[in-house]
């Protein structure tokens, strides 16, 4: 076998095992573990593969393990602020939830927690599907669904949340900042989230720590009026967090 043929195998190999060991190369190719090595570094050098202690990954391994990685610190951040939020909650409260990824672990909560008596009224389709077997009372307020999205907007789920008076709202942005307010990409979910707020007695606000000094397009609240809690996962450490905690009361969720 050419040395071209070899390399080309090698990174068949890699490419669909994602992880192999220079022995087991070795083994198959029937060749030595230096000339595997030898190999490894010929391809590692291509951009081929990346040499690993005792054996090589492909190259999407790692973009992989990076993205698992962001994506396990997101469930963490959500799951911290979920923790934040139900530690506020009482039993038999009346709750509006967005079908945002923190409020999605919420109802992981509140399915398995100790409050009972919750009413939970919700525009988020996952929130029905994971709620719909807890010990509660859960209400889906209809509306308009665009193509491809999990929750309801528009005027008929507005004037359905408009008739309620709740105690909590809770929802998440994508966007705080203290002049600006809170803000999202799209302009019938900041409605509804507006919505939201005025039905309800207090008013928790979700926001990734990236989300701070954020702006965008379609503005929930001015100045973040009407604002109670504002909870967030931890902090940005050059960010100035004073105008924040002036205007509400700021939780930080991985610090409690």
């Amino acid at each position: 076998m050419l040395a071209t043929e070899r390399r080309a195998l090698i990174c068949k190999i890699v490419n669909e095992k994602k992880r192999v060991r220079v022995s087991e190369l070795s083994r198959r190719l029937h060749t030595t573990e230096a000339t595997v090595r030898r190999d490894l570094s010929e391809l590692q050098n291509e951009k081929k593969v990346l040499r690993t202690h005792g054996g090589a990954v492909s190259v999407s391994f790692k973009a992989d393990k990076k993205k698992e990685q962001r994506q396990e610190e997101k469930r963490r951040a959500y799951r911290a602020m979920a923790e934040a939020v139900y530690s506020f909650l009482r039993e038999g409260d009346t709750l509006l939830l967005d079908g945002s990824e923190s409020v999605l672990e919420l109802c992981g909560l509140l399915k398995t927690g100790k409050k009972r008596g919750i009413t939970v009224v919700t525009n988020s389709f996952q929130v029905v599907e994971s709620l719909k077997d807890g010990d509660l009372v859960l209400i889906h307020v209809g509306g308009n669904v665009n193509s491809g999205s999990c929750i309801s907007v528009g005027t008929i789920a507005e004037n359905v949340i408009r008739s309620l008076r709740v105690n909590k709202a809770i929802f998440s942005v994508q966007g705080v900042e203290p002049r600006y307010g809170c803000s999202v990409l799209d302009f019938a979910e900041a409605s509804m989230k507006h919505v939201m707020m005025e039905s309800a007695e207090q008013v928790f606000v979700l926001a990734e720590h990236s989300s701070f000094s954020s702006e965008y397009l379609a503005k929930v609240t001015d100045s973040l009026e009407g604002v109670d809690y504002l909870i967030t996962d931890c902090h940005t450490p050059k960010l100035d967090y004073t105008p924040y905690s002036k205007k509400v009361k700021l939780v930080t969720a991985l610090y409690l």
